[in-house]
């Protein structure tokens, strides 16, 4: 059976970084490079009239930000999957990201193994994708924000967990390992559990693993 091309709409600022992207992606047959957009505006219509597979959005784009896009997109057409793309090292703001309900937050020091393979994920509908430089910053910011009480937090934490997200809780619940442990047990990367662990503790409202761990074993979600 002949491979579906996953066509890709990109939405982005005049950095040459893009047009190095472009071309190496135009290059591999899997994707096709479905249109370029050098604003919000123009994001929003032609994405709307073509329905691509993948906008790969950065976040400096122009006319208006990539959060309104993003939320814009999802209405205008839910079944493409939005990449937001951020510089390398930049604050991030962990609401406003959440708020774009996008499938993917890579930075611009991926490697183009990665980005390909986040894509594809993607793509095939699968679970969200955070780069490993994300991920670390995401987590620092959780580790600085305030406390959250146990008792606030047990009726609000989203626990619609992954099958790999309920894999890795348990193993930080009942075993207590480190990220590495983590990985060899799980057969899969440190930067993977560091991207999974992310996710695990903003859908629990918890701000380290600890409470993710003990918050876990006091709901009943790990026996």
């Amino acid at each position: 059976m002949e491979k579906k091309t996953i066509s890709i709409l990109f939405a982005r600022n005049n950095e040459l970084w893009w047009d190095g992207l472009e071309k190496l992606l135009s290059a591999i047959d899997q994707f096709e490079v479905a249109g370029i957009c050098a604003s919000g505006i123009e994001t929003m219509k032609v994405a709307a009239a073509i329905k691509p597979d993948i906008i790969l959005l950065d976040e400096e784009l122009s006319e208006c930000d990539y959060v309104e896009v993003a939320q814009n997109m999802n209405k205008l057409s839910p079944e493409t999957g939005i990449i937001v793309v951020t510089k390398p090292y930049k604050n991030i703001d962990i609401n406003l990201i959440f708020k774009t309900r996008a499938k993917g937050y890579l930075d611009k020091d991926i490697t183009l193994e990665e980005l390909v393979r986040a894509i594809g994920n993607v793509a095939r509908g699968g679970m969200v994708a955070i780069s490993p430089l994300v991920a670390e910053r995401m987590l620092q910011q959780l580790d600085r924000a305030e406390a959250v009480s146990r008792k606030e937090t047990r009726h609000e934490f989203d626990i619609s967990l992954s099958k790999r997200e309920k894999e890795i809780l348990t193993l930080l619940a009942t075993k207590g390992t480190t990220n590495r442990e983590i990985a060899e047990a799980l057969c899969i990367t440190e930067n993977t559990v560091k991207s999974h662990l992310a996710n695990i503790m903003w859908k629990m409202n918890v701000r380290n693993r600890q409470q993710a761990a003990a918050l876990a074993r006091e709901s009943g979600m790990i026996v």
